[in-house]
């Protein structure tokens, strides 16, 4: 992957990191974990285009943010509560209230959550799915991914040449890395919602 990567940005420059970039929110692939450090790591060997490789992978994310955010709106959230799982798990009355609280008061949990593969793109649904207002999405969605597309992108760039040297060993890095930022995500929203009473 890194070799097409690097032929794609090579060929068509920012424009092929603006669509990769807009697919990576989108669709989830390819990863922005690899995606951003190879961007990074061009950027060095060209000498160019940084700062404005991190404006648009960041300026591209968001907009596909949107894709899933208006995926969420049309399909609302009142559904979620037919689903045994869920009924099991959560009282109609505590679920409404986490409802409302990520509508505003906890909506900062878009920005957290920007900083967890796959779930990056995911939190987009349920903020559509509440109607949470567009300006305070936008806000914290662009300080998240802000953050993240900066990260990956100067550990491209400051590994310099050795990110080819050690590319293989940085993927076997990025999936270990995957599996217990899962794991994390999952133990820390269910100590959340227990803390705030919101599950059974």
């Amino acid at each position: 992957m890194l070799e097409i990567l690097n032929q794609l940005f090579l060929n068509h420059g920012l424009w092929a990191l603006f669509v990769i970039m807009f697919l990576n929110m989108a669709i989830f692939i390819p990863p922005s974990e690899i995606i951003l450090p190879t961007v990074g790591f061009l950027s060095y060997t060209s000498g160019s285009y940084l700062i404005l490789a991190i404006i648009v992978a960041t300026i591209a994310n968001l907009l596909g943010t949107y894709v899933w955010y208006f995926v969420g709106r049309k399909i609302g959230y009142h559904w979620i509560l037919k689903f045994k799982y869920i009924q099991k798990r959560f009282t109609e009355d505590s679920f409404h209230q986490m409802v409302k609280k990520f509508h505003k008061q906890e909506a900062h949990w878009v920005m957290v959550f920007r900083f967890f593969p796959l779930v990056r793109a995911f939190v987009s649904i349920p903020a559509g799915m509440v109607r949470m207002p567009h300006k305070i999405f936008i806000i914290y969605s662009a300080i998240g991914i802000i953050i993240w597309t900066t990260i990956w992108i100067m550990i491209g760039y400051f590994l310099g040449a050795s990110f080819t040297q050690y590319k293989i060993y940085i993927t076997l890095i990025l999936v270990i890395f995957l599996i217990i930022s899962t794991l994390i995500f999952h133990s820390r929203i269910k100590k959340y919602l227990r803390k705030k009473g919101l599950r059974k």
